[in-house]
């Protein structure tokens, strides 16, 4: 089972399998575009522009897919859903 919350509206969804979810992370079509629309007006941004320090302290291995996260395989994966 895959549970996970729409960032726009906050509902939280559980599903057995991804095709249950076409909009995920959000849980529909609307929550999607809104979610654009305030990327497209500007509502979301980035504070100031990155330092140095920004880009040592990051750890680039962090931002990998974990291999046993079920979200991190691609669809066509032996254990994606059961296959």
């Amino acid at each position: 089972m895959i549970i996970f919350e729409c960032p726009t509206c906050r509902k939280v969804l559980r599903v057995e399998n991804r095709d249950q979810a076409p909009y995920r992370p959000f849980c529909s079509d609307r929550c999607r575009l809104i979610d654009l629309g305030k990327w497209l007006d500007g509502q979301y941004t980035i504070p100031r522009p990155a330092t140095a320090d920004d880009l040592a302290a990051c750890d680039p291995a962090s931002m990998l897919p974990n291999p046993d996260d079920d979200h991190a395989r691609g669809p066509d994966h032996p254990d994606v859903d059961g296959g």
